[in-house]
């Protein structure tokens, strides 16, 4: 029976040159070569939960600065205090706000995160047709049907943020693997 070598700390396997994991993000010396196949066999496709918590505040977060930026700046470039123009952007930096907010959860997670972000836009999205329920009744069913389209860029935005984590690692072994 073949060997093989797996993260000391999570059990996945890793190639036998790594010097961290890319499951859990665990820096070591050198993989061990052994493993229960049980453990095994959990170590993959392992989710992290307390990523999706995160991810929640930080992309309700980044809907929130980008919301409230867009309407300092609408309100400063208009001649009246009428906010009613202003409010017509909200959708758009909502949306800006979990494309960067799935982008910033992946990046900073260690590990394969893209299905994390995008739960915490699925929940960060259900908040918000709650929250957009109570200031505009009138508007829920536009704001439900958004929630998807919201989740879907948390992840898009997540996916991305893997491809930058990925392209740091790189660099940072720079005589290591290609």
């Amino acid at each position: 029976m073949k060997q093989t070598p797996v993260c000391p700390g999570c059990y996945a396997p890793v190639e036998p040159s790594a010097v961290d994991c890319p499951l859990c993000g665990l820096e070591f010396e050198k993989p061990i070569f052994r493993a229960p196949p049980t453990v095994q066999m959990k170590a993959r496709g392992r989710m992290r939960w307390i990523w999706v918590l995160a991810g929640v505040p930080v992309i309700l977060g980044c809907s929130g600065f980008l919301s409230v930026l867009v309407l300092a700046v609408n309100v400063q470039m208009s001649d009246s205090e009428e906010l009613l123009g202003s409010i017509e952007t909200l959708p758009w930096s909502i949306t800006a706000g979990f494309f960067l907010g799935g982008l910033l959860v992946a990046r900073v997670s260690k590990g394969s995160t893209i299905i994390e972000p995008a739960l915490s836009g699925m929940l960060s999205s259900a908040g918000v047709v709650l929250m957009m329920g109570v200031a505009r009744p009138s508007q829920i069913l536009i704001w439900a049907a958004l929630s998807i389209p919201l989740a879907l860029l948390a992840a898009v935005g997540a996916f991305l943020g893997e491809l930058m984590q990925k392209r740091s690692k790189k660099r940072k072994f720079p005589g290591g693997r290609r």
